[in-house]
């Protein structure tokens, strides 16, 4: 009704990203240039605290159970209106009550569809810059997390949940998310590691048993943060099985090296955990001891070979 840009932080999906009215995740860029900003459930909108960065006259609300956040006690965003109230039964009323006073006016209808027009506008380039982005990485080799995180976008459906943990590479900002409750991503109170057993309950409370599950994560670290045994016994013994899909950062980790950091690890007779390479057929013996399958590939093709057929249990054979 009010043709208003939304941005989205992507823990979960609480608007469709193909929407002419949606502008990305950069609650920031687009925050400095507004004069109202409308705070729904949103418990960290941008990563500093100041609204230093905003318009001098800009006025931010806060609508939320708790509007001042008193169980987080270094919370310090401000807002000019704090509203404490249940979104589910205070936007339907608010709707009504903007819907009564635009149906009243005909320069307000006019006003709001010449921006909802120059809004669209921005989301169609948002739209042709990502794709843009997309074609100049797909045949990179190694696999790009950009031409993965498309190709994963490509084979969702309507019983895909994805269980996010890519912290570092673009992924949400790929999928075309369209459906609440296809997509969980690291919660700014979370942990590395969150990911397994959460994917775990989510596929338990699943309303369709039959939903499948992909967890996606980055391998900076993210083993250590967790239980490669646990996880799928705990699948296997439940009988809820799901794909996971390893984004392997070590060239790019590795470049980041200083030579110090190497002459260190050569004093230590240590090699740095970013540079120890994958072990193809030790990934193949520990998946199949555990009743599942897996394969490393960097090879940009292997999507279109792994969609096709049936990997048995243990086989290991496919890509994933």
């Amino acid at each position: 009704m009010l043709s208003i840009p939304v941005v989205q932080q992507l823990n979960h999906v609480n608007f469709p990203t193909d929407h002419p009215l949606y502008l990305g995740t950069d609650t920031a860029k687009h925050a400095k240039r507004s004069d109202v900003i409308f705070l729904i459930d949103v418990d960290t909108p941008w990563d500093n605290a100041s609204r230093d960065f905003l318009r001098p006259d800009a006025k931010i609300i806060h609508l939320e159970r708790d509007p001042l956040f008193t169980s987080i006690p270094i919370w310090g965003f401000s807002a000019d209106l704090a509203v404490a109230a249940c979104s589910d039964i205070a936007l339907p009323v608010l709707n009504g009550i903007i819907k009564a006073r635009v149906d009243t006016g005909t320069n307000s209808k006019k006003k709001f569809e010449e921006r909802r027009k120059k809004i669209q506008v921005e989301h169609d380039t948002m739209v042709r810059e990502v794709e843009a982005s997309i074609d100049a990485v797909k045949a990179q080799t190694p696999i790009n997390p950009v031409w993965l995180s498309k190709c994963i976008g490509d084979l969702m459906d309507d019983k895909t949940i994805i269980v996010n943990e890519a912290v570092t590479s673009r992924l949400a900002e790929v999928l075309p998310l369209k459906r609440p409750g296809s997509l969980f991503s690291t919660p700014p109170a979370g942990h590395l590691g969150w990911g397994l057993g959460a994917a775990i309950g989510m596929k338990l409370g699943a309303p369709d048993g039959r939903r499948r599950l992909l967890h996606i994560f980055s391998a900076h670290g993210m083993p250590f943060y967790r239980s490669k045994v646990s996880h799928p016994v705990s699948h296997r013994r439940l009988q809820q099985p799901s794909l996971e899909c390893e984004h392997q950062r070590g060239a790019r980790a590795l470049s980041r090296r200083s030579r110090a950091e190497d002459a260190q690890f050569s004093r230590m007779r240590l090699e740095p955990v970013a540079a120890v390479r994958a072990d193809r057929a030790g990934l193949r013996r520990v998946r199949s001891a555990r009743g599942g399958a897996g394969r490393i590939t960097g090879r940009p093709g292997a999507r279109a070979e792994s969609s096709e057929g049936r990997t048995t249990p243990g086989s290991g054979e496919r890509d994933l």
